[in-house]
C-alpha cells in the first residue's frame, strides 16, 4: 500500500519541482539591444601630457539569445580605416568566431560552455563596489580593475542588466591609458542577420 501511496504523489512532486526549477531558467535571458562603441587609446607624452595614439568605433548587436556580434574599425583623425574587423559569439552553438573583414575570412577562437546564460556574479558584491553612476541612460555599478594582479588605476563601470562594461577607462603600468564606452542604446531584437557570417568568407 505503501507503494503504490508514494508513486501515485510522484508525478506531483515531480511537477512542483520542476515548478520550483523553470523559473529561474525563464529569467536568465538576455536583454536585447544595439549599441554604439568607442575606443580610445592615449599614451603619456614627456611633458606629462596624453596623446591619443590608436582609435576604434563600432557597434555591438546583442540578441535575447545571448548572440552577440561586435564589429571594430580603425579610426585616424575622424575616418575609418579599412574594412575593419567583427567577433560573432553563437548563442547556439557556443562558438565565438573572428571576422576579419580585409580578409574575408573568419576562424572560431573559443568554445563556450552550452548554454550562453547570463553570468549571476557580473555585478561585484557591495563591498567591493566603488560608487554607482547612470552612464549614457543605463544603471551602472563601479568596479576597480586588477592588471596582472595588481590594481589599476581606474575602473568598469558594469551594467548588470545588460551584463556589460558600458565604460571603461584604465591606465596601464606601461603608462598607456584605454577609455571604452558603449553608447546610443536601441532596445530592441537586431535582425537575425546581422549575427550571420558572409557566405563567400574563407577559413572554418
Amino acid at each position: 500500500m505503501k507503494r503504490k501511496t508514494t508513486s501515485r504523489y510522484l508525478p506531483a512532486c515531480l511537477t512542483l519541482l520542476v515548478g520550483i526549477t523553470l523559473p529561474p531558467l525563464a529569467e536568465a535571458q538576455w536583454v536585447p539591444f544595439t549599441a554604439r562603441y568607442k575606443e580610445m587609446i592615449y599614451r603619456n607624452q614627456a611633458d606629462g601630457s596624453e596623446k591619443l595614439v590608436a582609435e576604434f568605433r563600432g557597434s555591438l548587436s546583442r540578441a535575447s539569445s545571448g548572440s552577440e556580434m561586435r564589429t571594430k574599425v580603425k579610426f585616424n583623425e575622424g575616418s575609418p580605416i579599412g574594412e575593419g574587423q567583427a567577433r560573432l559569439k553563437d548563442a547556439v552553438t557556443g562558438k565565438v568566431h573572428h571576422i576579419d573583414h580585409e580578409e574575408g575570412s573568419v576562424q572560431v577562437i573559443r568554445q563556450l560552455p552550452l548554454p550562453v546564460l547570463p553570468h549571476p556574479h557580473f555585478v561585484p558584491p557591495e563591498s567591493a563596489e566603488i560608487g554607482r553612476r547612470v552612464i549614457n541612460g543605463v544603471e551602472c555599478v563601479g568596479k576597480r580593475v586588477l592588471v596582472n594582479g595588481q590594481l589599476a588605476p581606474g575602473a568598469h563601470w558594469v551594467s548588470g542588466n545588460l551584463q556589460l562594461i558600458v565604460r571603461e577607462d584604465v591606465t596601464f603600468p606601461d603608462g598607456s591609458r584605454r577609455v571604452v564606452e558603449h553608447y546610443d542604446f536601441q532596445y530592441e531584437e537586431p535582425d537575425p542577420s546581422e549575427f550571420a557570417i558572409p557566405e563567400d568568407y574563407t577559413g572554418e
